[in-house]
Protein backbone atom coordinates (compact mmCIF):
# COMPACT_ATOMS: atom_id res chain seq x y z
CA UNK A 1 0.00 0.00 0.00
CA UNK A 2 1.32 3.43 -0.95
CA UNK A 3 1.91 5.71 1.99
CA UNK A 4 1.27 9.41 1.43
CA UNK A 5 3.56 11.94 3.06
CA UNK A 6 2.38 15.39 4.01
CA UNK A 7 4.72 18.38 4.01
CA UNK A 8 4.25 21.76 5.62
CA UNK A 9 5.78 24.85 3.99
CA UNK A 10 6.13 28.40 5.17
CA UNK A 11 5.03 31.19 2.83
CA UNK A 12 8.68 32.08 2.06
CA UNK A 13 9.38 28.46 1.12
CA UNK A 14 6.35 28.36 -1.17
CA UNK A 15 7.41 31.58 -2.87
CA UNK A 16 10.91 30.18 -3.40
CA UNK A 17 9.44 27.09 -5.08
CA UNK A 18 7.67 29.20 -7.70
CA UNK A 19 10.49 31.72 -8.18
CA UNK A 20 11.22 32.43 -11.84
CA UNK A 21 14.95 32.87 -11.25
CA UNK A 22 16.85 29.54 -11.11
CA UNK A 23 19.84 31.21 -9.40
CA UNK A 24 17.66 32.50 -6.58
CA UNK A 25 16.02 29.08 -6.24
CA UNK A 26 19.46 27.46 -6.05
CA UNK A 27 20.68 29.93 -3.40
CA UNK A 28 17.51 29.58 -1.34
CA UNK A 29 17.61 25.79 -1.51
CA UNK A 30 21.13 25.43 -0.09
CA UNK A 31 21.36 28.62 1.97
CA UNK A 32 24.47 30.74 2.61
CA UNK A 33 26.34 28.46 5.00
CA UNK A 34 28.35 26.18 2.70
CA UNK A 35 29.31 28.45 -0.22
CA UNK A 36 26.98 27.04 -2.89
CA UNK A 37 26.32 30.39 -4.55
CA UNK A 38 30.03 31.23 -4.48
CA UNK A 39 30.83 27.92 -6.21
CA UNK A 40 28.19 28.71 -8.85
CA UNK A 41 29.89 32.09 -9.43
CA UNK A 42 33.21 30.39 -10.14
CA UNK A 43 31.61 27.68 -12.30
CA UNK A 44 29.96 30.25 -14.56
CA UNK A 45 33.16 31.29 -16.34
CA UNK A 46 34.05 27.97 -18.05
CA UNK A 47 31.92 27.11 -21.08
CA UNK A 48 31.72 23.46 -20.03
CA UNK A 49 32.12 21.88 -16.61
CA UNK A 50 33.63 18.62 -15.43
CA UNK A 51 34.00 17.41 -11.82
CA UNK A 52 37.78 17.53 -12.31
CA UNK A 53 37.77 21.21 -13.30
CA UNK A 54 35.34 22.19 -10.55
CA UNK A 55 37.38 20.47 -7.83
CA UNK A 56 40.51 22.23 -9.13
CA UNK A 57 38.70 25.57 -8.88
CA UNK A 58 37.51 24.66 -5.38
CA UNK A 59 41.07 23.77 -4.32
CA UNK A 60 42.75 26.85 -5.85
CA UNK A 61 40.30 29.61 -4.97
CA UNK A 62 40.03 29.50 -1.22
CA UNK A 63 40.13 33.27 -0.54
CA UNK A 64 38.23 36.25 -1.89
CA UNK A 65 39.81 39.34 -3.46
CA UNK A 66 40.64 40.73 0.01
CA UNK A 67 42.33 37.58 1.31
CA UNK A 68 39.39 36.49 3.44
CA UNK A 69 38.56 32.74 3.47
CA UNK A 70 35.76 31.52 1.21
CA UNK A 71 33.62 28.97 2.95
CA UNK A 72 33.13 26.79 -0.14
CA UNK A 73 32.84 23.20 1.00
CA UNK A 74 33.72 20.30 -1.32
CA UNK A 75 30.11 19.08 -1.39
CA UNK A 76 29.12 22.21 -3.33
CA UNK A 77 30.64 20.70 -6.49
CA UNK A 78 28.29 17.70 -6.53
CA UNK A 79 25.30 19.79 -5.43
CA UNK A 80 25.92 22.26 -8.26
CA UNK A 81 26.29 19.82 -11.17
CA UNK A 82 23.23 17.87 -10.01
CA UNK A 83 21.13 21.03 -9.66
CA UNK A 84 18.84 22.57 -12.34
CA UNK A 85 21.55 25.17 -13.03
CA UNK A 86 23.52 22.53 -14.95
CA UNK A 87 22.65 20.19 -17.78
CA UNK A 88 24.64 17.07 -18.65
CA UNK A 89 25.61 16.97 -22.34
CA UNK A 90 27.75 13.84 -22.16
CA UNK A 91 29.31 11.64 -19.49
CA UNK A 92 30.56 13.89 -16.66
CA UNK A 93 30.39 17.03 -18.81
CA UNK A 94 27.90 19.74 -17.93
CA UNK A 95 26.89 23.17 -19.20
CA UNK A 96 24.93 26.14 -17.91
CA UNK A 97 22.58 28.19 -20.07
CA UNK A 98 24.20 31.36 -21.41
CA UNK A 99 21.77 33.65 -19.58
CA UNK A 100 22.46 31.88 -16.27
CA UNK A 101 26.24 32.09 -16.75
CA UNK A 102 26.06 35.77 -17.57
CA UNK A 103 23.89 36.65 -14.58
CA UNK A 104 26.15 34.71 -12.21
CA UNK A 105 29.26 36.45 -13.54
CA UNK A 106 27.54 39.83 -13.42
CA UNK A 107 26.66 39.26 -9.77
CA UNK A 108 30.22 38.09 -9.07
CA UNK A 109 31.72 41.21 -10.67
CA UNK A 110 29.49 43.44 -8.54
CA UNK A 111 30.07 41.47 -5.34
CA UNK A 112 32.59 43.41 -3.23
CA UNK A 113 34.29 40.13 -2.27
CA UNK A 114 35.28 39.46 -5.89
CA UNK A 115 35.06 42.05 -8.71
CA UNK A 116 36.47 42.13 -12.29
CA UNK A 117 40.11 41.65 -11.27
CA UNK A 118 39.24 38.46 -9.42
CA UNK A 119 37.38 37.18 -12.50
CA UNK A 120 40.45 37.98 -14.61
CA UNK A 121 42.56 35.78 -12.30
CA UNK A 122 39.94 33.02 -12.55
CA UNK A 123 39.99 33.36 -16.35
CA UNK A 124 43.77 32.99 -16.44
CA UNK A 125 43.50 29.84 -14.34
CA UNK A 126 40.92 28.32 -16.72
CA UNK A 127 43.04 29.16 -19.77
CA UNK A 128 46.05 27.51 -18.12
CA UNK A 129 43.93 24.44 -17.32
CA UNK A 130 42.69 24.20 -20.93
CA UNK A 131 46.18 24.65 -22.42
CA UNK A 132 47.13 21.08 -21.49
CA UNK A 133 44.55 19.79 -24.01
CA UNK A 134 45.09 22.31 -26.81
CA UNK A 135 47.61 20.10 -28.65
CA UNK A 136 45.67 16.87 -28.13
CA UNK A 137 45.45 14.37 -30.96
CA UNK A 138 41.73 14.02 -30.24
CA UNK A 139 39.83 16.70 -32.24
CA UNK A 140 36.93 16.93 -29.79
CA UNK A 141 39.36 17.51 -26.91
CA UNK A 142 41.15 20.26 -28.84
CA UNK A 143 37.82 21.93 -29.55
CA UNK A 144 36.85 21.65 -25.89
CA UNK A 145 40.13 23.31 -24.84
CA UNK A 146 39.72 26.08 -27.42
CA UNK A 147 36.17 26.82 -26.31
CA UNK A 148 37.23 26.95 -22.65
CA UNK A 149 39.98 29.46 -23.41
CA UNK A 150 37.71 31.59 -25.57
CA UNK A 151 34.94 31.59 -22.96
CA UNK A 152 37.37 32.93 -20.36
CA UNK A 153 38.73 35.54 -22.79
CA UNK A 154 35.21 36.75 -23.64
CA UNK A 155 34.83 38.13 -20.11
CA UNK A 156 38.44 39.05 -19.38
CA UNK A 157 40.37 39.69 -22.63
CA UNK A 158 37.90 40.35 -25.48
CA UNK A 159 40.55 41.78 -27.83
CA UNK A 160 42.57 38.59 -27.49
CA UNK A 161 39.38 36.59 -28.11
CA UNK A 162 38.73 38.47 -31.36
CA UNK A 163 42.27 37.78 -32.61
CA UNK A 164 41.94 34.09 -31.68
CA UNK A 165 38.57 33.68 -33.39
CA UNK A 166 39.63 35.64 -36.47
CA UNK A 167 42.62 33.34 -36.88
CA UNK A 168 40.20 30.42 -37.30
CA UNK A 169 39.12 31.98 -40.60
CA UNK A 170 42.68 32.46 -41.93
CA UNK A 171 42.02 29.28 -43.92
CA UNK A 172 38.40 28.65 -45.00
CA UNK A 173 36.96 26.28 -42.36
CA UNK A 174 34.92 23.17 -43.14
CA UNK A 175 31.13 23.43 -43.07
CA UNK A 176 30.95 21.75 -39.66
CA UNK A 177 33.60 24.09 -38.26
CA UNK A 178 31.84 27.07 -39.83
CA UNK A 179 28.66 26.15 -37.95
CA UNK A 180 30.55 25.64 -34.69
CA UNK A 181 32.35 28.97 -34.94
CA UNK A 182 29.11 30.81 -35.74
CA UNK A 183 27.45 29.32 -32.66
CA UNK A 184 30.41 30.32 -30.49
CA UNK A 185 30.36 33.85 -31.91
CA UNK A 186 26.69 34.08 -30.93
CA UNK A 187 27.49 32.87 -27.41
CA UNK A 188 30.46 35.19 -26.88
CA UNK A 189 28.60 38.29 -28.06
CA UNK A 190 26.72 38.55 -24.76
CA UNK A 191 29.67 39.47 -22.47
CA UNK A 192 30.58 42.53 -24.56
CA UNK A 193 27.42 44.23 -23.30
CA UNK A 194 28.41 44.01 -19.64
CA UNK A 195 29.67 47.27 -18.16
CA UNK A 196 32.56 45.65 -16.28
CA UNK A 197 34.01 43.73 -19.25
CA UNK A 198 37.06 45.67 -20.60
CA UNK A 199 35.79 46.66 -24.04
CA UNK A 200 36.23 49.70 -26.26
CA UNK A 201 34.33 51.02 -29.27
CA UNK A 202 36.98 49.45 -31.53
CA UNK A 203 36.56 46.10 -29.77
CA UNK A 204 32.79 46.19 -30.25
CA UNK A 205 33.11 47.13 -33.93
CA UNK A 206 35.68 44.41 -34.63
CA UNK A 207 33.58 41.78 -32.88
CA UNK A 208 30.45 42.91 -34.68
CA UNK A 209 32.21 42.62 -38.06
CA UNK A 210 33.61 39.17 -37.23
CA UNK A 211 30.21 38.06 -35.92
CA UNK A 212 28.48 39.15 -39.15
CA UNK A 213 31.18 37.44 -41.23
CA UNK A 214 30.85 34.15 -39.33
CA UNK A 215 27.05 34.29 -39.38
CA UNK A 216 27.06 34.92 -43.14
CA UNK A 217 29.33 31.96 -43.85
CA UNK A 218 27.10 29.74 -41.68
CA UNK A 219 23.98 30.90 -43.54
CA UNK A 220 25.73 30.17 -46.84
CA UNK A 221 26.65 26.68 -45.63
CA UNK A 222 23.01 26.05 -44.63
CA UNK A 223 21.84 27.02 -48.11
CA UNK A 224 20.53 30.53 -47.40
CA UNK A 225 22.75 32.08 -50.04
CA UNK A 226 20.62 35.15 -50.67
CA UNK A 227 20.78 36.38 -47.07
CA UNK A 228 24.46 35.40 -46.79
CA UNK A 229 25.55 37.31 -49.90
CA UNK A 230 23.45 40.33 -48.96
CA UNK A 231 25.07 40.50 -45.52
CA UNK A 232 28.57 40.00 -46.95
CA UNK A 233 28.06 42.62 -49.67
CA UNK A 234 27.30 45.22 -47.04
CA UNK A 235 30.07 44.07 -44.75
CA UNK A 236 32.85 43.77 -47.35
CA UNK A 237 32.06 46.77 -49.52
CA UNK A 238 33.30 47.20 -53.11
CA UNK A 239 36.84 46.01 -52.25
CA UNK A 240 35.45 42.61 -51.17
CA UNK A 241 38.00 42.50 -48.34
CA UNK A 242 37.65 42.17 -44.57
CA UNK A 243 40.20 43.05 -41.93
CA UNK A 244 39.48 42.31 -38.28
CA UNK A 245 42.09 43.62 -35.87
CA UNK A 246 45.42 42.81 -37.47
CA UNK A 247 44.14 39.96 -39.64
CA UNK A 248 42.87 39.94 -43.20
CA UNK A 249 40.22 37.26 -43.65
CA UNK A 250 39.98 35.45 -47.02
CA UNK A 251 36.60 34.85 -48.66
CA UNK A 252 35.96 31.14 -49.41
CA UNK A 253 35.99 30.52 -53.17
CA UNK A 254 32.37 29.33 -53.37
CA UNK A 255 31.20 32.39 -51.47
CA UNK A 256 33.35 34.69 -53.62
CA UNK A 257 31.82 33.18 -56.75
CA UNK A 258 28.30 33.72 -55.41
CA UNK A 259 29.17 37.36 -54.66
CA UNK A 260 30.55 37.77 -58.19
CA UNK A 261 27.37 36.30 -59.69
CA UNK A 262 25.33 38.68 -57.58
CA UNK A 263 27.32 41.64 -58.90
CA UNK A 264 26.37 40.66 -62.48
CA UNK A 265 22.74 41.28 -61.54
CA UNK A 266 23.20 45.00 -60.99
CA UNK A 267 19.87 46.73 -60.62
CA UNK A 268 18.50 50.18 -59.87
CA UNK A 269 15.45 51.61 -58.20
CA UNK A 270 13.22 54.24 -59.72
CA UNK A 271 11.15 56.00 -57.07
CA UNK A 272 8.11 58.07 -58.01
CA UNK A 273 5.77 60.03 -55.75
CA UNK A 274 2.18 59.08 -56.51
CA UNK A 275 0.43 61.43 -54.11
CA UNK A 276 1.00 63.06 -50.74
CA UNK A 277 0.95 59.78 -48.87
CA UNK A 278 2.34 57.13 -51.26
CA UNK A 279 5.51 56.37 -53.19
CA UNK A 280 6.19 53.66 -55.76
CA UNK A 281 9.60 51.95 -56.11
CA UNK A 282 10.36 50.03 -59.31
CA UNK A 283 13.36 47.68 -59.56
CA UNK A 284 15.34 47.22 -62.81
CA UNK A 285 18.21 44.93 -63.79
CA UNK A 286 21.27 46.02 -65.80
CA UNK A 287 19.32 45.37 -69.06
CA UNK A 288 16.70 47.87 -67.91
CA UNK A 289 14.19 45.06 -67.47
CA UNK A 290 11.70 45.61 -64.68
CA UNK A 291 12.14 43.06 -61.89
CA UNK A 292 9.25 44.19 -59.70
CA UNK A 293 7.62 47.13 -57.99
CA UNK A 294 6.22 48.04 -54.62
CA UNK A 295 4.05 50.84 -53.35
CA UNK A 296 4.34 52.06 -49.77
CA UNK A 297 1.65 54.21 -48.24
CA UNK A 298 1.95 56.20 -45.03
CA UNK A 299 -1.15 57.22 -43.14
CA UNK A 300 -0.19 60.48 -41.47
CA UNK A 301 -1.40 60.71 -37.85
CA UNK A 302 -3.59 63.49 -36.60
CA UNK A 303 -1.50 63.76 -33.47
CA UNK A 304 2.09 62.49 -33.49
CA UNK A 305 3.17 60.28 -30.65
CA UNK A 306 5.51 62.35 -28.50
CA UNK A 307 7.69 60.14 -26.32
CA UNK A 308 11.12 60.62 -24.83
CA UNK A 309 12.92 57.43 -25.87
CA UNK A 310 15.77 56.64 -23.46
CA UNK A 311 19.35 56.26 -24.65
CA UNK A 312 20.40 52.80 -25.85
CA UNK A 313 22.55 52.11 -22.76
CA UNK A 314 19.69 53.08 -20.42
CA UNK A 315 17.22 50.56 -21.87
CA UNK A 316 16.61 47.50 -19.70
CA UNK A 317 17.39 44.65 -22.11
CA UNK A 318 15.52 41.92 -20.20
CA UNK A 319 12.30 43.91 -19.99
CA UNK A 320 12.56 44.94 -23.64
CA UNK A 321 13.12 41.31 -24.65
CA UNK A 322 10.02 40.18 -22.72
CA UNK A 323 7.87 42.90 -24.30
CA UNK A 324 9.08 41.95 -27.79
CA UNK A 325 8.44 38.22 -27.26
CA UNK A 326 4.96 38.81 -25.77
CA UNK A 327 3.68 41.46 -28.19
CA UNK A 328 5.42 41.23 -31.58
CA UNK A 329 5.72 38.55 -34.23
CA UNK A 330 8.96 37.63 -35.98
CA UNK A 331 7.56 39.20 -39.16
CA UNK A 332 6.86 42.51 -37.39
CA UNK A 333 10.36 42.64 -35.91
CA UNK A 334 11.73 41.85 -39.37
CA UNK A 335 9.88 44.90 -40.77
CA UNK A 336 11.48 47.09 -38.10
CA UNK A 337 14.96 45.80 -38.99
CA UNK A 338 14.36 46.49 -42.66
CA UNK A 339 13.24 50.02 -41.79
CA UNK A 340 16.50 50.44 -39.86
CA UNK A 341 18.53 49.00 -42.78
CA UNK A 342 19.57 46.07 -40.60
CA UNK A 343 18.35 43.15 -42.72
CA UNK A 344 21.54 41.27 -41.80
CA UNK A 345 20.10 40.87 -38.31
CA UNK A 346 16.81 39.33 -39.49
CA UNK A 347 15.35 36.60 -37.30
CA UNK A 348 14.93 33.06 -38.50
CA UNK A 349 12.40 30.40 -37.48
CA UNK A 350 13.52 28.74 -34.28
CA UNK A 351 14.16 29.74 -30.68
CA UNK A 352 12.56 33.19 -30.79
CA UNK A 353 13.38 34.34 -27.21
CA UNK A 354 17.04 33.45 -27.70
CA UNK A 355 17.18 35.15 -31.12
CA UNK A 356 15.55 38.29 -29.74
CA UNK A 357 18.05 38.34 -26.86
CA UNK A 358 20.91 38.13 -29.37
CA UNK A 359 19.26 40.79 -31.55
CA UNK A 360 18.99 43.17 -28.59
CA UNK A 361 22.68 42.62 -27.81
CA UNK A 362 23.54 43.20 -31.48
CA UNK A 363 21.63 46.50 -31.62
CA UNK A 364 23.00 47.63 -28.28
CA UNK A 365 26.56 47.26 -29.54
CA UNK A 366 25.61 49.39 -32.55
CA UNK A 367 23.84 51.99 -30.38
CA UNK A 368 20.60 51.30 -32.29
CA UNK A 369 18.47 49.80 -29.54
CA UNK A 370 16.70 53.13 -28.99
CA UNK A 371 15.76 53.23 -32.71
CA UNK A 372 14.10 49.80 -32.44
CA UNK A 373 12.26 50.83 -29.27
CA UNK A 374 10.93 53.94 -31.01
CA UNK A 375 9.53 51.88 -33.90
CA UNK A 376 7.95 49.43 -31.45
CA UNK A 377 6.24 52.21 -29.53
CA UNK A 378 5.00 53.81 -32.75
CA UNK A 379 3.65 50.47 -33.97
CA UNK A 380 1.87 49.54 -30.73
CA UNK A 381 1.51 52.58 -28.48
CA UNK A 382 -1.28 50.92 -26.50
CA UNK A 383 1.23 48.57 -24.84
CA UNK A 384 2.33 49.62 -21.36
CA UNK A 385 5.90 50.83 -22.09
CA UNK A 386 6.28 52.46 -18.67
CA UNK A 387 8.83 49.83 -17.54
CA UNK A 388 11.18 51.16 -20.25
CA UNK A 389 10.03 54.75 -20.74
CA UNK A 390 9.64 57.03 -17.77
CA UNK A 391 6.19 58.63 -17.33
CA UNK A 392 4.82 56.81 -20.38
CA UNK A 393 1.06 57.20 -20.88
CA UNK A 394 -0.58 55.18 -23.68
CA UNK A 395 -2.41 57.48 -26.12
CA UNK A 396 -6.09 57.15 -26.92
CA UNK A 397 -7.14 56.34 -30.45
CA UNK A 398 -4.88 55.70 -33.44
CA UNK A 399 -2.19 58.30 -32.88
CA UNK A 400 0.59 56.59 -34.80
CA UNK A 401 1.49 55.95 -38.42
CA UNK A 402 0.88 52.67 -40.25
CA UNK A 403 2.97 51.43 -43.17
CA UNK A 404 0.90 49.45 -45.68
CA UNK A 405 2.68 47.26 -48.26
CA UNK A 406 0.78 46.94 -51.54
CA UNK A 407 1.56 44.50 -54.35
Amino acid sequence: MTQLRHYMFTMDELLSLISDNPIDRFAERFGPGHGHLEMAYHAALPLALTPDLLYLIWANFRQDAHGKPLNMQWVTVADLILSPLCREIRHETYVMETAVRQELLDRMAKDERFGPEYILRLGQFIQHYASQYIQSNIPSLRQYAQAQQWAAQAYTEPDRLIESLASQYSQPPSEAETMRLAELLNTFSEPLNLDWVPTSVETAVNYDRLHTFGDSLAKFARGDRQTATRQLSRLLGPARELTVGTQSLPIPSRVAQALANQEEKIYAYRVTVQDETAVRATQFDHHNQMLGSQTSRITVPNNELSVDIPDTRAIDRTRFQNLLVDNFSVAEIGEFLEALNLEGALLEPGNTPRQIRELISHLRRRNRLDDLLKLCVQKKPSIDWSSLIENYVPPTGSEFFELVQLV
